[in-house]
């Protein structure tokens, strides 16, 4: 079987808590050092043996790899382990890792405003190509958010593919294993994941997840975020388990040449499952998310994209789906802090910028 094995990584940059009180006094919207810890603790257990695995084992045969980084991940990295940045972009360079495009900040933009989004995904480019010297062409979007709208922009935006999540009820009586096309009039070729099957991955169950062995001649798309794996996951040993199942490790470009298909993928609004199985609903569902999306909206509005640059740089941050998800109700293993208090600190601090982008429009 073909197997797109994609690994997905984050580096989360939390809200400080802000108060009603420092509104018009504070610009101190994020917890950086809270971030670094974070960054450096996760690195530690589970991102730096990831990539350790990952460029050890890419310099053998059929076990080539595509990895997703967020721009604060790739900040993170490039400030305090730069030697993985080099290691990288020479597996890039010799056709055994393929980096993926997506929102800088891991940003739920697409929900709200489109040109955000496309701001979003061209200055994660820009980081890519000066981090790498390549310019990515499959699309990996913000939790796995996909709609036939999305893919029209993605395709405008000059990606030759794009992950969406298997959705049975849209897949026509189809399996996922093959590559679908958009539904438009210019066709984006489209891998599906399935996040059961991912989750029975990282959990040390290769074996059961890739037994069928009706899927010798298919394609599966393998999404993976470390930061779900346990912390004493042996990569080494998971990866060669995959692999011993005579499976062949191969980049979404030598995919897309490998397999053809002509099913039409039909998503007419916007849904999501992502790589842990969280769907759209658990980021935007309730009151206090549903109220945070608009005020994002209303703010974006009121930014001149050109001239507000500084202003732009902080609001991007605030988009990411991280913050939404901290104020589910429903998930409370994942909130650091209570729902409604990251709720009111992004509310004052949506508040505070507001006050900044009309001074700035003063003057």
């Amino acid at each position: 079987m073909d197997l797109c094995l994609v690994f997905n990584f984050y580096a989360e940059k939390p809200l400080n808590s802000f108060s009603f009180f420092d509104i018009g006094k504070s610009h101190s919207y994020f917890d950086i050092a809270s971030a670094e810890k974070t960054f450096l603790v996760e690195a530690n257990l589970r991102h730096l043996p990831l990539l350790d695995a990952i460029i050890k084992l890419s310099g053998k045969k059929d076990h080539a790899v595509s990895l997703f980084f967020s721009g604060f991940f790739l900040e993170m990295l490039s400030q305090h382990y730069p030697k993985y940045i080099s290691d990288i972009k020479k597996q890039v360079k010799s056709g055994k890792i393929e980096l993926l495009g997506g929102t800088y900040s891991n940003s739920l933009s697409c929900l709200f405003s489109l040109d955000l989004f496309k701001i979003e995904i061209a200055k994660h480019k820009k980081l890519i190509k000066s981090l790498f010297d390549c310019e990515p062409t499959c699309f990996s979007n913000t939790e796995n958010i996909y709609s036939n709208e999305l893919a029209n922009i993605i395709k405008g935006l000059n990606f030759k593919s794009a992950i969406a999540p298997a959705i049975d009820w849209f897949l026509g009586g189809n399996d996922q294993y093959q590559i679908y096309q958009s539904n438009g009039e210019k066709k984006l070729p489209l891998l599906l994941t399935d996040y059961k099957t991912n989750q029975l991955l990282i959990h040390s169950n290769a074996s059961s997840a890739l037994k069928d062995k009706s899927l010798s001649d298919k394609l599966y798309v393998a999404q993976i975020n470390p930061a779900s794996a346990n912390p004493n996951t042996n990569w080494m040993d998971l990866l060669s388990g995959i692999k011993s199942r005579k499976n062949k490790f191969i980049l979404i470009g030598d995919a897309l040449k490998a397999h053809t298909t002509s099913a039409i993928y039909n998503i007419p609004s916007a849904l999501a499952v992502n790589s842990s199985g969280q769907d759209l609903p658990a980021f935007i569902e309730n009151p206090i998310q549903k109220e945070t999306l608009e005020k994002l909206k209303s703010t974006k509005a009121q930014l001149h994209i050109k001239s507000d640059k500084k202003l732009l740089e902080d609001f991007l941050p605030l988009c990411a789906a991280d913050n939404l998800l901290r104020m589910n109700t429903k998930i409370n293993s994942d909130n650091v802090t209570e729902p409604y208090d990251q709720y009111l600190s992004m509310m004052n601090i949506l508040s505070d910028l507001e006050i900044r982008i009309s001074k700035h429009k003063i003057t």
